[in-house]
């Protein structure tokens, strides 16, 4: 595949550590292209596919979507779509017509770039056809990013909800702790669901403190062993910074009460 030119720059929010990285890289033309690159291979990616191939899975690769058209020499080419997540993918699948229904499938990007690099295109782009957020992958980069060693597997995802139940009512002593310590803004209660738990049934709670300064990790230890005291001991605990590249706590933050909120953070809130 060639190298097309770069994509044009637009507004998006992020949903996930690698589109962290390519906002960046639309952004800044400073920073080094191997802060999104390396974790391209990592990330998971996906394709567009049509349904009864994505069926068939087991039996071998699935034919991907190549689109025709011109480059900006005016001249034919074919372009073949990754996307940086779901969503992303299901936005491409509204922007065009199939002869057969269409679906997405996933896989890790370092084996799904191999996979798509011996493919008959031109060129391939990440969030092809998503102007806010399209970039075109660099053929050099890939090909030196996959004669690199497969990354690691990432950890298991975890889902993030609102806490089953009342836990709040057993820690009132934290909230107390909380407002004692002015580097604390708010704190909220959550439940994480692993995807694949363990211990069915078995409650897993999480407090996710905001500091005034985001790397400040003086109350974890403190907290944590004050909400294994006060709490039934069939329920686990962990205590987490919140830090912006974690986009499921921000999410959850946004959209819920904090347990614990500092007369400053309230007044943020106001504004």
């Amino acid at each position: 595949m060639s190298t097309p030119a770069t994509a044009q720059i637009g507004d998006f929010t992020p949903l996930n550590h690698l589109e962290d990285q390519l906002k960046r890289v639309l952004t800044d033309t400073q920073i080094p292209l191997w802060d999104f690159y390396t974790p391209l291979a990592s990330a998971e990616l996906w394709i567009t596919v049509p349904e009864e191939a994505a069926k068939k899975l087991h039996a071998g690769h699935p034919p991907v979507c190549v689109f025709e058209g011109k480059n900006l020499a005016g001249e034919p080419a074919r372009y073949l779509g990754v996307y940086s997540a779901k969503t992303r993918a299901e936005q491409a699948l509204k922007l065009w017509q199939f002869p057969a229904p269409m679906t997405c499938v996933s896989a890790k990007g370092w084996r799904l770039l191999q996979y798509l690099m011996v493919q008959d295109a031109d060129y391939l782009w990440l969030n092809f056809g998503l102007r806010e957020c399209q970039y075109g992958l660099d053929a050099d980069m890939i090909d030196i990013l996959l004669k690199r060693p497969e990354p690691p597997d990432p950890e298991p995802q975890v889902r993030v909800t609102a806490p089953a139940g009342d836990p709040a009512k057993f820690l009132q002593p934290v909230k107390d702790l909380l407002a004692r310590d002015a580097t604390v803004r708010a704190a909220w209660i959550l439940e994480t669901k692993p995807e694949n738990p363990q211990l069915r049934g078995q409650a897993c709670y999480q407090i996710a403190l905001l500091m005034q300064n985001p790397e400040d990790e003086h109350l974890l230890d403190q907290v944590e062993l004050m909400v294994k005291a006060l709490t039934p001991v069939q329920m686990e605990w962990e205590v987490a910074l919140l830090r912006a590249e974690d986009h499921q706590l921000k999410r959850f933050a946004e959209k819920n009460a904090p347990f614990y909120a500092s007369k400053a953070f309230q007044v943020d809130m106001e504004d």
